[in-house]
């Protein structure tokens, strides 16, 4: 007798379990996807070139920045730092900081990242114009 009536309420618990399955899945798949809590990351060792025609008189003294970027969870396991093109525009050179009057200044980095993802904060690179003081 204890048989059949235990037979009889165990379809009922595989019942309540894939339902409650179901619901972990769906409130996992909302909180990942709709939700998208945002992360933070630092991506090292980013290039920084300078897009320009060429005959530039512009030269990146150290051309490789750290960058803190700020994605999903997913994106910033997708991406790495090869995939940031990091650079800067002479035509900003109005804009640039002269750090002395020996043809350093500071440009601000421009990027073009992958996805959804975004840069955290601004970035700016040491750049000397060649013109006003040529290598030695």
């Amino acid at each position: 007798m204890k048989n059949k009536e235990f037979s009889a309420h165990r379809p009922q618990h595989i019942v309540a379990k894939i339902v409650c399955l179901l619901l972990a899945v769906i409130i996992w798949l909302y909180v990942m996807y709709v939700e998208a809590p945002l992360y933070e990351q630092v991506f090292e060792d980013v290039v920084v070139t300078v897009k320009a025609s060429e005959g530039t008189p512009w030269q990146i003294d150290d051309p490789t920045i750290s960058v803190r970027v700020r994605g999903t969870k997913m994106e910033l396991a997708t991406y790495n730092a090869e995939n940031v093109v990091a650079y800067i525009l002479p035509s900003d050179y109005p804009d640039a900081q002269p750090l002395d009057s020996t043809g350093f200044y500071a440009f601000p980095v421009r990027f073009q990242l992958p996805g959804a993802l975004s840069v955290k904060g601004d970035y700016t690179i040491t750049v000397r114009n060649l013109k006003e003081a040529p290598l030695s």
